[in-house]
């Protein structure tokens, strides 16, 4: 489950006579953390409302509604789970429609989990870097998938975000304060990739 933290914030792009985008920050926290409520100032008279979690500066949106965001190309690795902020999600809310007034966020990354099978092997571990390569037919060069770095996205018509190939072909987990741990699962969101 994705839980909401109480420092997190979104940036909401208002689809107006132009694009303008503003911070919310989060108000009200359900205590089981699956649900919050965020605050800010947008446009009321946009008919098209996209929001992107975490909040950045560095989020897009241009005015046919193609959002540009950062799945991050180093993270930090968190026992069970993944860092505040890595996993980036969208959402949308349109006037005259069910999802109006309503944000409901749909993941934009994937992600991947790995585990350490010793002490020895998790305490020796500084950092883990993926890499997916694109074929396995034995070249001697190896081309990678970019699954980190700035991507694309869209709604496609069933309301699920469409994403692109990303900047970066890799992903660098470090390793949290006190080093990686045996009987924890890590989780490292990257760029979806489909086959």
């Amino acid at each position: 489950s994705v839980l909401w933290e109480a420092t997190d914030a979104i940036t909401v792009f208002s689809m107006g006579e132009s694009v303008t985008s503003s911070d919310f920050t989060v108000t009200t926290l359900a205590e089981d953390k699956t649900w919050a409520s965020f605050s800010g100032v947008a446009d009321a008279s946009a008919e098209t409302y996209y929001a992107v979690y975490p909040h950045s500066s560095s989020n897009t949106c241009t005015e046919d509604g193609i959002l540009t965001v950062n799945i991050p190309s180093s993270q930090t690795a968190v026992a069970d789970g993944f860092a505040s902020g890595t996993n980036v999600s969208v959402a949308y809310s349109q006037k005259g429609t069910e999802v109006e007034n309503m944000l409901q966020f749909k993941n934009v990354s994937a992600l991947i989990s790995f585990t350490f099978s010793t002490a020895a092997n998790a305490a020796d571990t500084k950092s883990v870097t993926f890499k997916v390569r694109k074929s396995d037919d034995g070249a001697s060069v190896q081309e990678f998938y970019n699954i980190a770095g700035d991507v694309s996205v869209t709604f496609g018509e069933d309301g699920l975000p469409v994403v692109s190939e990303g900047t970066v072909d890799h992903v660098t987990m470090n390793a949290p304060d006190g080093g990686f741990k045996t009987g924890v699962t890590y989780y490292v969101p990257v760029c979806p990739i489909a086959s």
